[in-house]
């Protein structure tokens, strides 16, 4: 059920359900699949199915097609005049309690008064600026500045999270490890002899990324 971010949540009774939201203001593609859209969806995925106690709510930009994120409960947030302000009047507007940041969003100032959750993959963007997205390494640099904001940093291995902790300052104690997760579709298989002899191999390393520099395949 998609409702614009001007249209207020109605009231209810006193309620024990959490209300959670999680934007995917740039995440959304017709063209392609990323590993952080793919993540935010296999976690929005998951959550909403485990968890039936809460509420969740998926922000994106009113002109935007929520994509694969059209089966979950959606709101359109009108994006072009005041973007960050919109956004955080939407959060308002549906009482969000938890916000959970699943990529680097340029909004860090425009949070919800409960608790603050960030993902972060990795800080490739900070030591080779070369390889990422226009913006990033700028923004990392503000989130330094920002990092008392954050109640929660989600990092994906103990390598990020000691590179949290040097590069940005976060303490410690702010920080979990979460490792990400194979899909249940992915599982041991019996082919592997077959591929070795069809292709010549004694051994191989099947991936299935993009091919970029940041993903040092060659070594």
């Amino acid at each position: 059920r998609e409702v614009p971010c001007f249209c207020r949540a109605p009231r209810e009774a006193k309620s024990k359900r959490m209300r959670i939201g999680i934007p995917i203001f740039d995440l959304v593609s017709t063209l392609h699949f990323t590993g952080v859209e793919r993540y935010t969806y296999n976690l929005v995925s998951n959550m909403t199915r485990l968890n039936r106690q809460d509420d969740f709510f998926i922000y994106h930009r009113f002109h935007q097609d929520p994509g694969r994120f059209g089966g979950f409960k959606t709101r359109r947030v009108i994006h072009r005049l005041y973007p960050k302000q919109m956004r955080s009047i939407a959060f308002k507007m549906d009482r969000i309690k938890i916000l959970h940041l699943p990529v680097y969003f340029e909004n860090i100032p425009y949070l919800v008064r409960g608790k603050n959750i960030l993902t972060i993959q990795d800080l490739v963007p900070l030591f080779k600026p070369e390889w990422s997205m226009e913006g990033l390494p700028d923004y990392f640099s503000k989130l330094k500045r920002e990092i008392g904001k954050i109640d929660i940093f989600i990092a994906n291995s103990e390598h990020t999270k000691r590179d949290i902790m040097e590069h940005l300052g976060a303490p410690e104690n702010k920080i979990k490890v979460v490792h990400l997760a194979a899909d249940e579709r992915y599982r041991p298989t019996s082919c592997a002899s077959e591929i070795k002899d069809k292709y010549g191999l004694n051994s191989f390393i099947l991936f299935v990324g993009t091919l970029e520099p940041r993903k040092n395949i060659p070594n």
